[in-house]
């Protein structure tokens, strides 16, 4: 429970002008540039109230998701909204449906 605990805590969201970078860990990112991005997704799940956010690449996958919970994920989306990339608002997708745009 405490490495679960210790792993859940590390992950970062680090957002500037020109990109997106998710972190675990300290070392292990994934990052994608803002140019990159068409769409992202906020997924709001009614069973525990959890949201859900996530980003596209030009090709309609999901290359990041993030909990609502984490530090700077509300940032993505209003950068999102800043640079007018187009922002959807569901309700209780699957994991599959998330996957793909």
């Amino acid at each position: 429970m405490l490495a679960l605990t210790l792993f859940l805590s590390s992950i970062r969201c680090t957002v500037s002008e020109e990109y997106l970078q998710k972190s675990y860990l300290g070392s292990f990112s994934k990052r994608v540039e803002w140019k990159n991005v068409p769409c992202l997704k906020v997924v709001e799940r009614t069973d525990n109230k959890e949201v859900i956010i996530a980003v596209y690449n030009e090709n309609g996958k999901c290359v990041i998701d993030l909990d609502s919970e984490m530090d700077n994920a509300w940032h993505v989306v209003k950068m999102a909204e800043a640079k007018n990339i187009e922002v959807k608002y569901e309700k209780d997708l699957s994991l599959k449906q998330i996957s793909q745009l």
